[in-house]
C-alpha cells in the first residue's frame, strides 16, 4: 500500500533530521499514513485479523517509539546515550500491545456479530477520538 510506504519513508525522516531534535508533525503523518494503509488492508480484507491487529499496534508502536525519542532527545540532549531506556520503553509498548491483541482475538467471538462498517468506523473514530484526549 502507498501510504504504509510512504509514512515509513517519512518516519525515516521525522527520526534522523539533518539539525535539530526531530519534527512531532513528521511523526503524526508518518503513522497516520501507515495506519491508514492498516485500515485500507482491513476494508479489503487483504490480510487475516490477527496481522491486522499485530500491524495496528506496530503503527501504535512506532508512534509511542518516535514521541518517546523525540522528548528524551529534548531533554537530554543528541550527544547523550539514550539506547537503554529507548528498549525499556519500546518492548513495555509491545507487551501492552500483545496483550491487548490477545484480547481482542479472545474477545473477537463475543457479542453480536452483524456489525455494520458504519458503526464500525464510528466505533473507530470515538477510539482515536479518545486516544486523542487522553494523550494531551
Amino acid at each position: 500500500m502507498i501510504p504504509g510506504l510512504v509514512g515509513v519513508l517519512v518516519l525515516s525522516l521525522a527520526l534522523v533530521p539533518v539539525r535539530g531534535t526531530g519534527s512531532r508533525a513528521l511523526v503524526k503523518a508518518d503513522t497516520g499514513l501507515v495506519f491508514v494503509a492498516v485500515l485500507a488492508s482491513g476494508i479489503f480484507n487483504a490480510v487475516s485479523l490477527g496481522a491486522l491487529l499485530l500491524a495496528g499496534v506496530a503503527t501504535v508502536v512506532a508512534w509511542d517509539a518516535s514521541e518517546h525519542a523525540i522528548n528524551v532527545g529534548e531533554h537530554l540532549g543528541r550527544g547523550g546515550d539514550t539506547r537503554e531506556t529507548e528498549v525499556v520503553h519500546v518492548v513495555g509498548t509491545g507487551l501492552v500491545g500483545l496483550l491487548a491483541v490477545k484480547a481482542a482475538k479472545f474477545s473477537g467471538g463475543v457479542g453480536p456479530s452483524g456489525l455494520s462498517l458504519g458503526s464500525l468506523v464510528l466505533l473507530l473514530v470515538a477510539v482515536v477520538l479518545l486516544a486523542v484526549a487522553l494523550h494531551d
